[in-house]
């Protein structure tokens, strides 16, 4: 499928850049490169999960600063033409700075994108987000927060759960599912960690 992709994604490249087309259809060349991207990256997704899943995938241990990773986390979407509705704050309290840990440095930076993908795309009209990493009795967290409008308990309860869950597309193509907070939550037991999730209507979301 990733090769099918990879076709379509250079054809529909090509014709988005060709000069010599009408506008209409080079936006609606772009708009098959767009959604061509968001498959690929759910196919990877789908991958990583049942690698994850069934212990097939092994974790590349080295060295990790967490509060110089989510720095790093936060610095990329903010260089990434981030939309003006989007605020992203960061913070680390001076301890954790100097605090390291054994683990995948990739996928413990995917499970922080997927958190922060997260608030973005599912808060179109703009939130503001905050990443902070602080050092406790228990160890040290991460924590994304985002003052969206909230999530119902009872979808709340689907994404604490143990297993994923999927939803249909709606009708602009917008993929809306839990399988990037599943991934999160297998990158983080992977490395023997917790992963709490809370939120309430009006008042926001808030993941570590």
């Amino acid at each position: 499928m990733r090769t099918l992709l990879s076709v379509i994604l250079g054809f529909a490249g090509q014709l988005e850049d060709d000069r010599t087309l009408p506008a209409s259809a080079r936006e609606q060349a772009a708009c098959i490169r767009k959604h061509g991207e968001r498959l690929r990256s759910l196919i990877s997704d789908l991958n990583l999960t049942s690698r994850l899943e069934y212990s097939m995938q092994p974790l590349r241990l080295e060295t990790v600063y967490l509060a110089e990773l989510a720095r790093q986390a936060v610095c990329e979407f903010l260089d990434g033409s981030l939309e003006e509705r989007y605020n992203i704050e960061f913070c680390a309290d001076q301890e954790s700075e100097s605090v390291s840990i054994l683990g995948d440095e990739a996928l413990l930076k995917r499970a922080l994108g997927n958190l922060l993908q997260n608030s973005i795309v599912h808060n179109p009209q703009g939130c503001r987000i905050a990443v902070s990493v602080l050092c406790g009795e228990v160890g040290i967290t991460v924590e994304v927060t985002d003052d969206s409008a909230g999530v119902l308990a009872e979808k709340l309860k689907e994404l604490t759960a143990g297993s994923h869950h999927l939803e249909s597309t709606d009708e602009k193509l917008n993929l809306r599912h839990g399988l990037g907070v599943l991934l999160v939550r297998q990158i983080v037991e992977a490395h023997r960690g917790t992963i709490t999730m809370e939120s309430a209507l009006q008042r926001g979301s808030e993941l570590c």
